[in-house]
């Protein structure tokens, strides 16, 4: 989940809060994970600690934007997300793709 803030009629993320509950989501926005970096982004890895034994892109994101005062612009798009991280996902992908497809 992104929380945001806007400016001249852009959108910028604050923070991103990894699989946040339905309760405590700053917003209705989900993070696709699409994004374009510029190299002091990768300096920032190196002040993250791992979560739960992982190393989180986005906690490496929120330094960036937090102790860099970098801005990262949200694009808000429209459509369906699929979520493939596990098998019922999975399958719900191939088949919305299937009944979506125009060839």
């Amino acid at each position: 989940m992104a929380d945001q803030r806007s400016r001249h009629h852009k959108r910028f993320f604050k923070r991103i809060v990894e699989k946040p509950s339905p309760k405590d989501a700053p917003t209705n926005l989900n993070n696709v994970s699409m994004y374009v970096f510029d190299k002091e982004l990768f300096a920032c890895l190196q002040h993250v600690k791992p979560t739960k034994g992982e190393y989180l892109l986005v906690d490496a994101l929120n330094v960036y934007a937090r102790e860099l005062k970098r801005q990262l612009t949200v694009v808000v798009t429209k459509g369906e997300y699929l979520d493939c991280g596990d098998l019922p996902g999975w399958q719900h992908a191939n088949q919305f793709i299937a009944r979506h497809r125009t060839e």
